[in-house]
Parts: structure tokens; C-alpha cells; sequence
């Protein structure tokens, strides 16, 4: 399909916007790392320090920290260094994705050399959805791995087409590896890869030779999973191919608490190490030992749920596909390029009904990357649905049936050409602006890491006597979704007190009521800290300094509060400080 001069300008005008803004968006957008940019980040530096049975983490992929501790080679070591090495790093994937998608798009069409002016409103269509689901959802300044998930789904869709027109045993190796390195990335590819294995030996034909093939795709696979499979199984004492699925079911299928689980309904059991739950009136955590890392409860999420015991259950499984249904329209409808999509399928349908038939024949051509897509996205559907996780599926779902209007002997009519790419590049432009609204915002107002609260947090606590490797205690209104300044200063969070109402699973929120008698977790309102007396106050804090803690670190104080003995403001935030 890219074949001409016009083409590959094209292509790489998209690429070129797709950086630019690509790069804003990094730098105006997202300012502090997530729960699970933290975890990963934990284990690059697990690997920067040879820290191999802490690296071999089965719930947190390497694939994503090589890469990152790769980039940190380049870079001065500071934390702002790294912040700006990621997100170049994330643009290369970007750039990636780009070509992978471009190596798709070569794979699902066959497009006549003497139909230009519709080769170039067909990519065009392609190019906009492909930059505005990248642009809008698969954002590039969020520390993950997902971005890749997409780049390697999009090569393998592409490779699994190119097999199922003209297979060869490079082919069948070059699956394969693109299949490993995608588990290596994130371990949803294992079963994605299994989808791949299964449509691969319905697509090749004669059976003989679907065979030959698969047995080599799956060689090469092994390959790669095989060890890292074997070093995950070692660091956690027993065998295991990643224990995220597992803990994902359980948590949002089974209605399992998140990070703080101590127990129950019954069919999921009692963890045997759980995250210790401090006896008084605030709701207070403990997890120093047996991990020092910024914040366990998340990284070591299996050791600290071990015992759980997933099970099966029509009606809770019917209540999260309900769930995560309503979540994938929402996703749908809140996204202006699949209204876009709709009205170019609709006008290239029904402005070309002499194409109808090849465009069946077409859309049927490509069932092994289709079917590949939706497998993909209804094993999300079964669990938890995260936009971020959809992109590489959306791009096949939606691309593909717009290719297949390719030509069959005749042009698409210069002004349908003309409509359908005005409207493409309408649906992309809206889309990027309606979902980046908030990076204007910043922008706007000039928000970025530098002023960013978490940052100016850790910037400070350094002038009250703590150091790199300190353990601290931490009052906060959500189980961990603050530690970006822990793990920017390098300190590890032993301990925590919680805002009440704030705990527990806020996937399942609202759905107690068909929990298995689910043991009640508070016998009545939880006070925060600094609504307790003061011997309460006192012994909480003698809980952190048990736990190991140097110093507590309160995000914030509710005003009007008397201020207790040995806390001090932490300078330019609003966060507390307590040192022992």
C-alpha cells in the first residue's frame, strides 16, 4: 500500500505530528508516576543493582525496565534525568508502533498500483485512526508498558496475515519471536499468543503445512518464555508463567481487596502473609519486611496475597462483564474518531455499491487479524477493561474493514475521496484535542514536573535529615496511590495510615451486596489522625517508628487542626513531616 512518493509523505507527515505532539503531551501531561510506573521503575532499579530474585518479579514484566534501564545508561542518574529518558524512550516506542503498524497495513492490503487517489484516502483514514488511538488514549507520557503491548500486537496481527496468504518457515520463526517478546513485555501475551497459535493453524492451509509452521512459531516462542518463566518460577518458589492474571481475576471478577486484602468472602480464603492491620481506631498498615522497596503492597502484590484461591461464579462473572461492557461503550462513545469510522464505512458503502462484494471478500481476507483483535479485547471483557489496554485491538478492528474498500478496477469518486479524508482527519484532530484537554490546561498554566507537588515533595525531605534507603511511615487519603515523592527521594514506605472510606477494591465499589458473607472490615467510622486523641496519636506513631520508619509524612492536615507536638510543615507543600 506504501508504494508511491505521495505515500511515504504521507506517512511520514502522520509520524512527524505524532512526535510533536507526542513530545508536548509528555511534557505537559501526566507529572508524576502511577502505582504501576513505580512498581516497574522498582524493578529497573532491582535490575540496575543485579537484584535478580527481586527482579523476577511474576507479577511486574521485564521487558518494559530493560528497555528503561537502557535509556538511564545515557543519562546523569538524577530523577529529573530519568523522568526525561523515559519519555524520549516512549517516543521511540511511539515511533515503533508507527512502522509496526505501517508493517500491518502493508500485510493487510493489496492495493492496485493504478488507483492512487484511493490508496491515498484509504491511508489516510488508517494514518487518523492509528494517530488519534495512539495520540488519545495510548498516551505517551504514562510509564508503562502498554505502548508496546500495541507495537508487538500490531506485528504479530500483521505476520499472521502475511501466513495466511504466502507461508514460509521465517515467517512462522518471526511470529514467534514477535510473540515472546510481546510476553516478555507483558504477560496478556501468553494467552494473546495462544489466540495467535490457534488462528494460525486455521489459517494456513494444507493442514500439513499449518503444522510445520505452528510447531516452529511455538519453538521459537518457548524460547523466550521458557526462561524468564523458569527465573520468575526460582525468585517466587515455585512454578509460574506470571501471576498477574491470576490476581486480576481475583480482584476484579472475585471482588478480592486491592493491596489490603485481609481475608475473605470464603471461597477466596486468608492470605498467609498479609499487609498487617494495626489494632486502633485509624486504619493503619504495616509492610517493613520481608521487602525494601519503595512501596511492597504493590510490587509484591502475590506475596502479600498469597492464599487467595480464584474461583468461578456465574453471577460475579456476569457482573464484571456487565461491568466492563458498560466500560468499553463508554470508551466507544467518548472517543470522536469511532463516530468518524462509522460515517466513512457508511459513506464508502453507500457511495460505492458496485465494491460491496469485493469488500466481503476483502473484510473476510483478513479474519486471522480480526479475529485475533476481538479474542483479545473479550478476554479483557472477562476481567477489567482499561482503556489503555485496548489500543493495538481498536487499530485492527477499525482499520481493516476500511481497507477493504481498496480498489477493484475502478477509483473511489474524487469527492467521496475528498469527504472521507476530510472527515478522518476532523475525527483525529477532535479526538486528540477533546482527550488532551487537560495537557492544554497544563500547558496553559505552565504545570510541569517542576512544579509539580510530588517533586517539590522529595525535593525537600532531604532538608530534614533523611536519606537515600531511609524507611518513613505515611498518612495518606488512598492505599499507595501517592508514593511518586517516595520513590523519587528513594525512601521506602513501611507503614501507612488511611483515610477512611478510601480502602478496599474501587473497581468493585457497589457491588457488596453479593459478596459471600464478606467479613465487615470497620465496625464503624474510621477517623483520620488528626481527628485522634492524643495517647491515639502517640501510638500510632510509635507503631511507624516499630516498624522501622525514620520519619511520618503527611500528605496534607485538615485546616483548623491544633497542631501536635513534633510536627513540622514540610516547606513549600502541604505535606507534614514527623521525625523520630
Amino acid at each position: 500500500m506504501i508504494a508511491r512518493r505521495q505515500e511515504r509523505w504521507l506517512c511520514a507527515v502522520f509520524l512527524l505530528v505524532a512526535l510533536l505532539f507526542g513530545g508536548f503531551e509528555a511534557h505537559y501531561g501526566r507529572s508524576d508516576y502511577s502505582q504501576d510506573a513505580v512498581c516497574y521503575l522498582t524493578l529497573t532499579h532491582a535490575l540496575e543493582h543485579h537484584q535478580w530474585m527481586l527482579a523476577g518479579n511474576s507479577v511486574w514484566s521485564v521487558g518494559y525496565p530493560v528497555l528503561i534501564l537502557t535509556a538511564e545508561q545515557f543519562t546523569n542518574h538524577t530523577p529529573l534525568a530519568e523522568w526525561h529518558a523515559i519519555h524520549v524512550l516512549n517516543l521511540v516506542i511511539l515511533t515503533a508502533t508507527f512502522l509496526s503498524f505501517l508493517f500491518f497495513l502493508d500485510s493487510a492490503s493489496e492495493e492496485s498500483p493504478s488507483a492512487p487517489r484511493s490508496s491515498l484516502a484509504l491511508l489516510t483514514v488508517a494514518l487518523s485512526i492509528f494517530v488519534s488511538i495512539e495520540l488519545a488514549i495510548n498516551l505517551v507520557s504514562r510509564v508503562s508498558p502498554d505502548m508496546l503491548v500495541a507495537c508487538f500486537f500490531l506485528l504479530s496481527a500483521g505476520q499472521l496475515l502475511r501466513m495466511s496468504k504466502h507461508p514460509s518457515s521465517s515467517r512462522a520463526l518471526l511470529l514467534g519471536l514477535t510473540l515472546g517478546c510481546g510476553y516478555l513485555a507483558k504477560g496478556v501475551f501468553l494467552p494473546i499468543a495462544c489466540f495467535a497459535f490457534v488462528i494460525l493453524a486455521f489459517a494456513v492451509r494444507p493442514a500439513g503445512r499449518a503444522l510445520k509452521h505452528l510447531a516452529i512459531s511455538v519453538a521459537v516462542f518457548l524460547v523466550l518464555v521458557l526462561p524468564y518463566a523458569l527465573w520468575m518460577s526460582v525468585s517466587l518458589g515455585r512454578f509460574t508463567t506470571g501471576t498477574a492474571g491470576s490476581l486480576n481475576y481475583a480482584a476484579n471478577v472475585n471482588h478480592m481487596e486491592n493491596i489490603d486484602w485481609q481475608g475473605g468472602p470464603p471461597p477466596l480464603g486468608n492470605p498467609i502473609h498479609p499487609v498487617r492491620l494495626i489494632p486502633g481506631r485509624a486504619l493503619m498498615y504495616e509492610f517493613g519486611q520481608p521487602f525494601h522497596v519503595t512501596y511492597a503492597p504493590m510490587y509484591e502484590r502475590f506475596y502479600f496475597d498469597e492464599g487467595f484461591r480464584s474461583f468461578f461464579s456465574p453471577r460475579y462473572q456476569l457482573r464484571a462483564m456487565l461491568r466492563n461492557c458498560h466500560q468499553f461503550v463508554l470508551l466507544l462513545v467518548l472517543h470522536p474518531i469511532f463516530y468518524a469510522w462509522i460515517l466513512i464505512l457508511a459513506l464508502l458503502y453507500g457511495g460505492m455499491p458496485y465494491r460491496r462484494a469485493s469488500w466481503r471478500s476483502r473484510l473476510g481476507a483478513g479474519w486471522p487479524a480480526l479475529v485475533l483483535a476481538a479474542l483479545s479485547i473479550l478476554m479483557y471483557l472477562c476481567v477489567v477493561v482499561e482503556p489503555r489496554y485496548l489500543p493495538g485491538f481498536l487499530i485492527v478492528l477499525l482499520v481493516i474493514p476500511a481497507l477493504a474498500f481498496g480498489p477493484s478496477g475502478k477509483e473511489i469518486p474524487a469527492g467521496l475521496a475528498a469527504t472521507v479524508v476530510a472527515i478522518a482527519l476532523l475525527g483525529a484532530a477532535s479526538d486528540i484535542g477533546w482527550s488532551n484537554r487537560a495537557t492544554f490546561r497544563a500547558a496553559a498554566d505552565g504545570r510541569t514536573v517542576a512544579n509539580d507537588p510530588s517533586w517539590e515533595l522529595a525535593s525537600h525531605l532531604s532538608a530534614y535529615d533523611l536519606v537515600p534507603g531511609d524507611d518513613v511511615g505515611v498518612i495518606t487519603h488512598i492505599t499507595g496511590a501517592y508514593a511518586t515523592w517516595a520513590y523519587l527521594a528513594n525512601l521506602n514506605i513501611v507503614a501507612e495510615i488511611v483515610e477512611p472510606g478510601h480502602g478496599g477494591n474501587p473497581r468493585t465499589a457497589g457491588y457488596e451486596e453479593d459478596f459471600f458473607d464478606y467479613p465487615a472490615q470497620e465496625a464503624g467510622p474510621r477517623p483520620n489522625f488528626w481527628e485522634l486523641r492524643p495517647e491515639e496519636q502517640q501510638a500510632a506513631l510509635d507503631h511507624f517508628r516499630q516498624a522501622g520508619a525514620a520519619a511520618v509524612v503527611s500528605l496534607s492536615k485538615p485546616a483548623g487542626i491544633s497542631l501536635p507536638p513534633g510536627w513540622v510543615p514540610v516547606a513549600g507543600t502541604e505535606a507534614w513531616i514527623y521525625r523520630f
